[in-house]
């Protein structure tokens, strides 16, 4: 017996089929794929941008928190008390 689909699912799939209009399809660094929504309007003096990766979540608190005066002391011990990562 075959299942219905839902609304949702028929809407879903017409979305897919259209690729580059609603949604984009992404693959991260590390593997991982994705689906992205492109934003809902168009001008046509500005081109879409690509999706570009920014790094790791914490790849940069080291510097960041040290450009706003803490010492690496400071934080590493708030990385060891879980505050940041």
């Amino acid at each position: 017996m075959q299942k219905r689909k839902s609304a949702i699912q028929k809407v879903w799939g017409v979305i897919l089929l259209n690729e580059n209009v609603y949604v984009e399809k992404v693959e991260f660094a590390d593997g991982l794929k994705a689906i992205l929504p492109n934003p809902p309007i168009a001008f046509s003096e500005y081109g879409r941008k690509p999706y570009v990766p920014t790094g790791k979540i914490g790849e940069n608190t080291d510097e960041i928190f040290a450009s706003v005066g803490y010492t690496q002391e400071q934080i590493d011990a708030m990385r060891q008390n879980g505050a940041i990562i």
